[in-house]
């Protein structure tokens, strides 16, 4: 026997025993491995990691809205607030402005204290700044309201590390497409939302309808968003078959608070990290891309558009 057929046939072998070990235990070659604890969220059910996942873009879906949902009513809304178009446009860009910054502060909290207590306090942030900017009275209520406002898109800094939680490798590239066609939709869909309420309902239902629509999502995450943070340890051996969670894990899932023990905050953890990543290019140029495009092709538009074509058809 040859040097070339010694080999196909050692690799013969090694891919049947690889074969056998996944036939006999599906477990074996998944990646993260999960472990032998129904709480595990890699060992939950499809249908289950589907519903979270869209709560999960919804949630995020739902953070666009709260955001743009005003755009097209700027020019009503200066009217009756006595300031200018442009001026009116302002309390939309310090929305966006806490959008950004909002995930330093999101991501090593949920890292420790877990994901379903900042899903919570933050849908119900943005239901009370809602209903507050709809009631503003002046320019600076409305522009302090909504300054809180933008911590609401809780979804947009935790909703890619809830994907990870919840599948395993080979799963996270589908689940994440969904996830982010439903984030970014929520932007473009507001407009049309917002220009329909603040035509026949003026400027203030556009805020009204951003609280009822957080209100009703702060509902579904209440009861149907168990917590996906999970401290996985190292096993010797993977499990034969799938725990199950059952309705009581289910349900301790759904706790407001869940304590990890092990996990510890640190001041350094909310800007160690973040620098750190600034020595890989691959997360660098991507960021720097995506600010670029979401800044002149997605803001600049939303926040000019009302100015620029109320000369036209007003």
């Amino acid at each position: 026997m040859g040097i070339d057929d010694e080999k196909h046939a050692s690799d013969h072998d090694e891919g049947h025993e690889l074969a056998k070990r996944v036939d006999s235990n599906p477990y074996e070659e998944l990646s993260p491995r999960p472990s032998d604890d129904p709480k595990d969220p890699l060992n939950w059910p499809l249908s289950l990691k589907i519903a979270c996942l869209l709560q999960i873009g919804l949630l995020a879906g739902l953070g666009g809205v709260n955001t743009a949902i005003i755009n097209p009513a700027y020019t009503p809304m200066a009217k009756d607030l006595h300031i200018s178009v442009v001026h009116a446009s302002y309390q939309t860009t310090v929305v966006i402005a806490i959008n950004g910054l909002a995930p330093f502060l999101f991501i090593p909290l949920a890292n420790v204290y877990g994901r379903r207590p900042l899903y919570l306090f933050c849908t119900l942030l943005g239901f009370g700044t809602s209903l507050a900017s709809a009631y503003a009275k002046t320019f600076s209520q409305l522009l302090a309201a909504r300054a809180f406002n933008g911590f609401m898109p809780v979804a947009f800094a935790l909703g890619a590390a809830t994907v990870v939680d919840l599948f395993f490798f080979h799963q996270r590239g589908r689940a994440m497409g969904v996830y982010v066609v439903l984030m970014t939709n929520g932007s473009h869909l507001a407009p049309i939302v917002g220009g329909l309420v603040g035509q026949y309902l003026g400027w203030r239902w556009c805020f009204k309808m951003a609280a009822i629509f957080d209100a009703v999502m702060f509902l579904v995450i209440f009861f149907c968003l168990p917590e996906t943070l999970y401290v996985r340890y190292p096993t010797a051996a993977p499990p034969v078959e799938r725990p199950l969670l059952g309705l009581k894990g289910y349900l301790r899932g759904l706790n407001l608070w869940t304590r990890h023990p092990d996990l510890k905050l640190r001041a350094r953890d909310f800007i160690l990290p973040n620098l750190k990543m600034l020595k890989y290019p691959s997360v660098v140029f991507p960021a720097l891309y995506y600010a670029a495009q979401y800044g002149f092709a997605s803001i600049l538009p939303a926040v000019t558009v009302a100015s620029i074509f109320s000369k036209f058809f007003h």
